[in-house]
């Protein structure tokens, strides 16, 4: 989140006026959250899926429980079962990760919205010009 503060476009926001609330709401929080969310996502499908230990050890009944019981009885409609349980978990999750980056938690979109509405211009059209003068 510091290093987003840091940002062009956040220091573009403070000086279009806006307040110090919504700089820090509107355009820093939405930046901030691609590296949580990006971990978040896959880290809450193993959190769902990965328990095999833990059950194990403390004697839970539980997929992991399941898992490991399938494999030594050579249960194979079962073992299929909870791998593609697993994988459908860890693609939903992953899903929800890309439509949380559609609806606009961008910090290079939000940058170059920014950018054009100060400059007037792209930031790439803006480098070319200033390479060529």
């Amino acid at each position: 989140m510091l290093e987003v503060l840091r940002s062009d476009y956040i220091r573009t926001a403070r000086s279009k006026g806006l307040r110090e609330q919504d700089v820090v709401v509107r355009h820093a929080l939405r930046a901030g959250l691609m590296p949580v969310i990006s971990f978040t996502g896959p880290a809450l499908a193993f959190l769902l899926t990965g328990t095999v230990v833990v059950e194990r050890i403390f004697a839970l009944p539980g997929l992991g429980n399941y898992f490991i019981q399938a494999s030594l009885n050579r249960d194979e409609p079962l073992l299929i079962g909870i791998v593609a349980f697993i994988a459908m978990t860890l693609l939903l999750m992953n899903l929800l990760v890309d439509i949380a980056y559609a609806t606009g938690f961008s910090s290079q979109a939000n940058f170059n919205r920014a950018f054009r509405k100060a400059v007037g211009t792209t930031p790439s059209a803006y480098r070319a010009q200033k390479l060529r003068d």
